[in-house]
């Protein structure tokens, strides 16, 4: 931001004591390229920097301060320069919220996808440890079998009698 003041040649004419620096160049210097250059840093720090928007105000408020400050003491070759202030104001405002609402979208989507990580996890570790239940005890699986064939047998028998003798030794 401060780069840009100097490389504005009616703006370095201002410091250097010109008192009309547009008869001096013959030309009408607007502040075209300066506003751009503010918005070139304002937006490409907002969407290039990987680095969140709560660092970046220091910029923001430099780039909005910036202008006007210079046009209030300096004086502009622009007669739109308090109009042009505005919406520099505007656009770095839409580019805050802008940056805002991508770190809360990328808040909420690394949210999610720890959370599927994380029942993914819990499901592969329940699978796991069944599956060594299951290999520990290969008895076990021979009396669930028979379990199963007995289940049978008493769904199969008249008054269902085998149960109540089944625990009698």
């Amino acid at each position: 931001v401060v780069l840009g003041v100097p490389a504005h040649r009616w703006y370095m004419a201002r410091f250097q004591g010109v008192p009309d620096p547009a008869a001096l160049y013959d030309t009408y210097l607007p502040d075209t390229g300066l506003l751009l250059f503010l918005d070139l840093v304002i937006t490409s720090s907002h969407i290039f920097l990987p680095i969140r928007w709560c660092v970046l105000w220091p910029v923001e408020l430099l780039a909005v301060i910036s202008y006007p400050t210079l046009t209030l003491f300096w004086g502009s070759p622009s007669p739109f320069a308090w109009r042009d202030a505005v919406k520099l104001g505007a656009l770095v405002l839409l580019t805050a919220v802008g940056k805002r609402t991508m770190e809360r979208y990328e808040r909420t989507a690394f949210y999610r996808l720890i959370s599927e990580r994380t029942l993914r996890a819990q499901a592969e570790f329940k699978l796991g440890e069944m599956k060594r239940r299951e290999a520990r005890s290969p008895v076990r699986r021979e009396q669930d079998s028979e379990e199963s064939d007995h289940g049978k047998y008493q769904a199969s028998s008249a008054g269902g009698t085998t149960a109540l003798f089944e625990n009698v030794d």
